[in-house]
């Protein structure tokens, strides 16, 4: 569904901007107060980290890392 909806922004965003680039951000499972109670719990962690790629729940520093990169990357080309 993601994709879907990044593919149709971006051919949205290419109407207005022939060189406009879309990025997204979809960490899966975050070490958050929130998730706390599904992480103790070993069967649904064990199902969490099958479908995640790096087998691993993210802390938010991770998530806060890779957004700094892309903004960085955009900031650094603009100048």
């Amino acid at each position: 569904m993601m994709i879907g909806m990044l593919r149709s922004l971006k051919n949205e965003i290419v109407k207005i901007t022939p060189t406009g680039r879309i990025n997204c951000v979809a960490p899966g499972w975050v070490r958050t107060p929130m998730a706390d109670k599904a992480m103790n719990d070993p069967n649904l962690l064990y199902q969490a980290l099958a479908s995640s790629p790096l087998k691993k729940v993210s802390e938010p520093i991770d998530i806060a890392n890779g957004l700094f990169s892309i903004i960085y990357y955009s900031y650094s080309y603009l100048l």
